[in-house]
C-alpha cells in the first residue's frame, strides 16, 4: 500500500475524531479562529454562520498528537494535501483526494445528500452532547404491527464482557437521565482513549492503524455516529470503520481508472465496488465427525481451527490486494465479507481454486471455501438498496457450494489419499496415516497427526491468554505454532508476551484474548499490531488430576441420570433481519453495527454465562459465533444453561420480538459418538426452527425430550420440575418432630399415566375428521383424562397429607394451565411428561 493510499484511508479512519472531543468539551485553540473555520467547516450562507465544527477539534487532534503519526509529513502531489487534511476537511473539500473520504463519509451513512449538522439541526442547546446511542437489535423490525419507540439506551462505557457495560438499559434506568449532559461521561472516555493512544505501536502503517482500530472500536462502540436523525443507532465505530473501507476502494478504483477527479469520484451511478462473502462448507462434518474417543479439547481444536482458517482466508485476501483491516467488515461463524474495489473478480476465482486446492490436498475435500463477488454502485449504499447486495453475495457463496470442484483437475479431487486399507487408521477421525498414541498412559488410543494437533491446539487454547499471527516465514518463535501454509499465516497461543517482547517480528498481530485491555507498555516501537478478539470457550473444565476433561468426565458430572448434554441454537430468521430488518434505512454501517452486535454476545458474552456458578466446570462451549452456538455438558446443567441464554439473548435484543433464538437438546450416553449426538441436537433445532404455537407465534422454540416448547413454557416445565424434585428429593419439615417428610416418587408415575391418557384421548379426538380444532380442544379438556386426574391427585393428597398444598399446585397447573404465577402459552397437559422425566432422571441414581 503506497504512503498516498495509507494517508486517505487513515484519514478517513479518523475524520469524525472531533466529534468525540467536541462532546467531551476538550478545549479546542480552533474554536474562534475564523481562518481556520473557513478552511474546514460549511457556511451557512442563510444563517450567516458556519457550521460542522468538530471539524476544528479534528484539526486540533492531529496538532496535539501528530508526533504519533508517521505519514503526517507525507509530501503528495498536491500542497493541500496531507493527513491532517484529508482527516478534517471531509465537509469542505478542495482536492479529489479529500472528495474521496467526503464521498466516503456520506456513502457510508447512506445518504444522498450533505450530511447535515448536529450542532446547528437539533432542538435545544448543547442536545447533541445529550444523545446516547440507540440499540441497533431493538430497532429492527419484522412485522408492522411491532412497537415504533424504541425505551433503551446504550450506556457510555469503554467496552468490557461485563454485562452492566453492554447490555441496553432501559431510559428508567439512565444516570444521568435522558436529556441531561454527559460531557463527563465523554469525557471519561476520551482521557482513557487518548491514554492508551500513547501506547499505539507506529513503526509500521498496519501495526498502527489496525491497533487503532481496536482502540477505536473499544472506546467509541458506545457513541453516537450522528444525533440528528434519531434513532441515533449507529456508533461512530462503525461509521469511521466503513468510511474508511470505502475510502480504501474509491481510492483503488480511480488510481487504477487513472480519473481521480471530483465529478468521477462523486458519481455514483458507476460500479466501482465489490462486496466479497467467503462461506467454509463441510464445517459440520469436519467438527463433529469423530468418534467417542475424542476429547472435548480435540472438539474445540477443530472448531477453533475452522474460525482461524475462516479469518486467516479473508486477511489473505486483503494482503493480496493491499487492504487493511478497515475493509473486512465481519468475520464469524466460519464466514466473513471484504469490500474492495470492482477490480478483482478474475483474481477472486483465482485465489479460490488455489485455496481450495490446498484444501482438498490436506483434509480429502471435507472443507470447502465458497467465494462470492458481487458487484455494485455507489447508490446500492443508499436505503434499502445494500440488504439485497449482502445477500446476494451470500448467496453466489453458497452457490459454488453447489459446484465446488469446477475448475479443479479431476486428479486433483479424487486422488486417494489412503493406501489401500494396509495402513492403521486413527481411533478418532478413522482417517489412515501415520498413527500414534495419544498419551504414554493412554497407548490404546492412536491418533492421526490431525487429530493430535487438533487436541494440542485445544489444550493450548485453554492456557492462553494472546493469540499471535505472524505473516513472514522468517519470523517464527520457538514454541509450537499452527500453520496454514498455502494462506502464509502462522498462529502462536502465548500466556504473555514476554517471547515477543525483545523479538523484531516484521509482520503480523497479537490478539488479547476475551479482554480489551490489549495495549501494554514497551512495544510503541514494534511494527505489529495489537487488538483483541472474543472466543467462545477458552476455559477448559479440568478433572480432579487437572487433566482436560472428556465427554465422559462431563456426563459423570451430571446429577442422577449420568448423561452427556449437547446444546445447539441459533438466531431465527436471520436472512430476513439482515434484509428486511431496517426497512427504508438500511446502510452499510447499519448492517456492520448488526453484525458486530450479534458477535458481541455470541462470540464475547456468552462466556461470561458459562464461568457462572458451576455452569463453569461442568459445561464447555465448543462453538459460539456469529449467531449460533454449541455447548456441551453435564446435561442437567445444559437444560438451565439453554434457558439462561434464551433469557440473557432476550435482554440484550430489549425483548424485540423480530430477533429470537430456537434450539435443541440432546442426551447421550458415554459411549455414544459424538456426531451422532450433534445430529440429534441438530435436528431438535430444525424441529424447533419448525414450531408454531396456538397464538401463531413461530420459532422462538426449544426442543427437548423430543418435545419442543416455546421458551416461556420451557420455563414453566422449568419451575414444576424444580419443585417436584424438590418435593421428592428433599422434603419438608413434618408436624410434630420436624423431621424432613418427602413425598412419594409415586407422583411422577401418576402425571405419566395421566399424560399418557391424554394422548390416547388426543388421538381419538383428532380421529373424527368432522369436527374442528376448537370442537376437539373442548371436548378434550373435559375427557376421561380430567377427571382421572382428578381422582389420582385426590388419592395422592390422602397418601401425602404434608403436600396436599404442593398437589394442589399441580391440578391448578392441569386445570387451569398455570404454575408459581407463570401462565402457560399451551395446555399443560400437553407437556406435563416434561418436567416429569426432567424430574425423573434428576432422581435417578446411577454409579
Amino acid at each position: 500500500m503506497n504512503k498516498e493510499k495509507q494517508a486517505v484511508v487513515l484519514g478517513a479512519l479518523l475524520h469524525d475524531i472531533g466529534k468525540f472531543m467536541q462532546r467531551a468539551e476538550v478545549p479546542c485553540r480552533y474554536l474562534n479562529d475564523e481562518n481556520e473555520m473557513q478552511r474546514v467547516c460549511k457556511y451557512n450562507k442563510q444563517g450567516g454562520y458556519f457550521s460542522h465544527k468538530h471539524s476544528l477539534w479534528t484539526v486540533d487532534f492531529f496538532e496535539k498528537y501528530g508526533l504519533r503519526f508517521p505519514l503526517l509529513l507525507s509530501a503528495f502531489e498536491n500542497p493541500d494535501d496531507n493527513l491532517a487534511n484529508f482527516a478534517s476537511k471531509h465537509h469542505n473539500p478542495d482536492t479529489p483526494l479529500q472528495w474521496i473520504i467526503a464521498e466516503a463519509d456520506r456513502l457510508s451513512s447512506g445518504m444522498d445528500r450533505m450530511p447535515a449538522d448536529e450542532e446547528d439541526q437539533l432542538k435545544g442547546k448543547d442536545r447533541y452532547k445529550k444523545v446516547r446511542l440507540y440499540p441497533v437489535l431493538e430497532e429492527i423490525m419484522l412485522e408492522k404491527k411491532q412497537k415504533g419507540h424504541i425505551p433503551h439506551r446504550i450506556e457510555l462505557n469503554p467496552l468490557t464482557l461485563d454485562r452492566e457495560f453492554i447490555f441496553p438499559r432501559s431510559r428508567q434506568r439512565l444516570r444521568p437521565k435522558e436529556d441531561e449532559l454527559l460531557v463527563e461521561q465523554y469525557n471519561s472516555l476520551w482521557l482513557g482513549f487518548i491514554k492508551e493512544f500513547a501506547l499505539l505501536p507506529n513503526e509500521s502503517f498496519l501495526g498502527f492503524i489496525e491497533s487503532l482500530l481496536f482502540l477505536l472500536e473499544k472506546y467509541s462502540w458506545c457513541i453516537p455516529s450522528s444525533t440528528i436523525d434519531l434513532p441515533a443507532d449507529i456508533s461512530l465505530f462503525d461509521h469511521c470503520k466503513t468510511t474508511a473501507a470505502i475510502a480504501a476502494c474509491l481510492y483503488d478504483y480511480h488510481r487504477s481508472h487513472d480519473n481521480l477527479e471530483e465529478r468521477n469520484i462523486t458519481d455514483r451511478g458507476k460500479v466501482k465496488y465489490a462486496l466479497v462473502c467467503g462461506d467454509i462448507s463441510g464445517i459440520q462434518k469436519f467438527i463433529y465427525n469423530i468418534t467417542a474417543k475424542g476429547a472435548a479439547k480435540g472438539l474445540k481444536g477443530r472448531s477453533f481451527f475452522l474460525q482461524l482458517l475462516s479469518e486467516a482466508s479473508g486477511k489473505y485476501i486483503l494482503r493480496e490486494f493491499r487492504y487493511p483491516l478497515t475493509n473486512l467488515l465481519y468475520a464469524s461463524g466460519g464466514k466473513f465479507y471484504l469490500l474492495i474495489a470492482d477490480l478483482y473478480e478474475q483474481e477472486i476465482k483465482k485465489i479460490s481454486r488455489e485455496i481450495n486446492r490446498e484444501l482438498i490436498k490436506k483434509y480429502d475435500a471435507e472443507i470447502f471455501l465458497s467465494l462470492g463477488f458481487c458487484s455494485f454502485k455507489g447508490n446500492d449504499f443508499e436505503g434499502v438498496n445494500f440488504p439485497p447486495i449482502w445477500k446476494k453475495a451470500a448467496q453466489q457463496a453458497n452457490e459454488q457450494k453447489s459446484r465446488k470442484f469446477s475448475g479443479l483437475d479431476y486428479k486433483e479431487i479424487f486422488e486417494l489419499s489412503g493406501r489401500g486399507g494396509l495402513e492403521e487408521t486413527c481411533e478418532i477421525c478413522k482417517r489412515e496415516g501415520e498413527i500414534k498414541p495419544r498419551r504414554l498412559d493412554e497407548p490404546e488410543i492412536k491418533l492421526c497427526q490431525d487429530c493430535q494437533e487438533m487436541e494440542n491446539l485445544g489444550e493450548r487454547l485453554s492456557r492462553a491468554e494472546y493469540l499471535m499471527e505472524v505473516f513472514d516465514k522468517e519470523d517464527e518463535l520457538n514454541q509450537q505454532a499452527l500453520e496454514i501454509p498455502f494462506l502464509n499465516t502462522r498462529y502462536y497461543l502465548l500466556r504473555d508476551l514476554s517471547k515477543i517482547k525483545h523479538r523484531h517480528i516484521k509482520n503480523g498481530a497479537v490478539y488479547k484474548l476475551n479482554s480489551t485491555d490489549f495495549l501494554e507498555q514497551g512495544f510503541q516501537n514494534s511494527p505489529l499490531a495489537f487488538g483483541f478478539k472474543f472466543i467462545g470457550g477458552t476455559y477448559l473444565p479440568r478433572d480432579e488430576e487437572q487433566k482436560p476433561m472428556t465427554f465422559n468426565d462431563f456426563a459423570d458430572r451430571s446429577t442422577g441420570l449420568k448423561r452427556l448434554g449437547i446444546l445447539r441454537m441459533d438466531v431465527d430468521n436471520l436472512g430476513r433481519v439482515f434484509s428486511q430488518g431496517f426497512g427504508q434505512r438500511a446502510s452499510i454501517s447499519r448492517v456492520t453495527t448488526l453484525s458486530r452486535s450479534l458477535s458481541l454476545f455470541f462470540n464475547g458474552y456468552l462466556n461470561t454465562i458459562c464461568q457462572k456458578g458451576d455452569y463453569r466446570d461442568r459445561t464447555f462451549i465448543i462453538y459460539s459465533g456469529g449467531d449460533d452456538l454449541f455447548v456441551i455438558g453435564a446435561w442437567d446443567r445444559i437444560t438451565d444453561l439453554a434457558v439462561e441464554i434464551n433469557t440473557e439473548f432476550r435482554e440484550f435484543c430489549c425483548h424485540n420480538p423480530a430477533l429470537t433464538l430456537s434450539g435443541g437438546i440432546a442426551l447421550t450416553t458415554k459411549k455414544y459418538p459424538i456426531y451422532r449426538g450433534a445430529k440429534h441436537a441438530g435436528d431438535a433445532e430444525e424441529k424447533a426452527k419448525r414450531y408454531k404455537g396456538k397464538n401463531g407465534k413461530e420459532k422462538d422454540a426449544i426442543t427437548f425430550l423430543d418435545k419442543t416448547l416455546s421458551w416461556h413454557d420451557m420455563v414453566i416445565a422449568r419451575h414444576m420440575k424444580e419443585s417436584l424434585y424438590k418435593w421428592i428429593a428433599k422434603g419438608k419439615p413434618a408436624k410434630g418432630d420436624g423431621k424432613n417428610k418427602k413425598l412419594s416418587k409415586g407422583i411422577l408415575d401418576r402425571l405419566r399415566k395421566l399424560f399418557l391418557l391424554y394422548e390416547v384421548n388426543r388421538t381419538y379426538w383428532e380421529g373424527k375428521r368432522e369436527l374442528s380444532c376448537d370442537l376437539i380442544e373442548e371436548r378434550l379438556k373435559y375427557h376421561k383424562w380430567a377427571w382421572r386426574s382428578v381422582y389420582s391427585l385426590d388419592k395422592a393428597m390422602k397418601e401425602n397429607e404434608l403436600f396436599h398444598e404442593e398437589l394442589w399446585a399441580l391440578q391448578d397447573a392441569l386445570f387451569e394451565n398455570q404454575f408459581n404465577g407463570l401462565r402457560s402459552e399451551r395446555e399443560v397437559i400437553e407437556f406435563i411428561d416434561v418436567p416429569t422425566r426432567w424430574a425423573e432422571f434428576l432422581l435417578r441414581e446411577e454409579a
